[in-house]
Parts: structure tokens; C-alpha cells; sequence
């Protein structure tokens, strides 16, 4: 009776030893794919990066636009020149005649 305990035992450190293993290599996947996510030409990282240009060139837009749009609402100041010293031309149909 007491070999068969001793073998329990040698098998339940196995079997620890085992989970271990099988931990250690889900692990080793999981972040192998992690940082596959953000690395890369569609990961997080690069997508971010695109997004802020877009964002910045879309903001640089919407000023020029406001600008061109206060330019139109205040022609005693025509021509009209933004804060970044740039010159905005007012469209046509918007100008009014002295």
C-alpha cells in the first residue's frame, strides 16, 4: 500500500510540473500576438498614427474655412490674414463691392 501512494505522489508533481509547462507556453502565444496587435502595418500603433494625421490635416481645414467664413462677415478687414500669418483669399460670391 505504501508503494502505491509513493507513485501517486511522483505523479501529481508530474502532472504540476506539466501545467507549468502548458502555462508558460500560453503565455509565450498570447504575447506573441499582443504585441503583433500593435506592431506592424495594421496594428494599433500604426492606425493611431494615421488617425492623428488625418485629424490634423482635417483641422487645419476646418480653420482655413472659418477663417475664409470671418474674412466674408468682415470685409473692412479684406485682405484677410490668419493668427499662422496666412493670407485667405474670400470666395467670390461672398465679397461685397465698396
Amino acid at each position: 500500500m505504501k508503494l502505491k501512494h509513493k507513485k501517486e505522489g511522483r505523479l501529481q508533481k508530474g502532472i504540476t510540473l506539466i501545467a507549468l509547462v502548458i502555462t508558460i507556453i500560453v503565455l509565450l502565444i498570447l504575447a506573441g500576438v499582443s504585441i503583433a496587435t500593435l506592431t506592424g502595418d495594421n496594428g494599433i500603433l500604426t492606425k493611431a498614427q494615421t488617425a492623428k494625421a488625418e485629424t490634423e490635416k482635417a483641422s487645419e481645414e476646418e480653420q482655413l474655412q472659418l477663417a475664409q467664413l470671418n474674412a466674408a462677415m468682415h470685409p473692412q478687414q479684406w485682405p484677410y490674414t490668419t493668427e499662422d500669418g496666412v493670407e485667405v483669399q474670400i470666395p467670390a460670391g461672398l465679397r461685397q463691392h465698396k
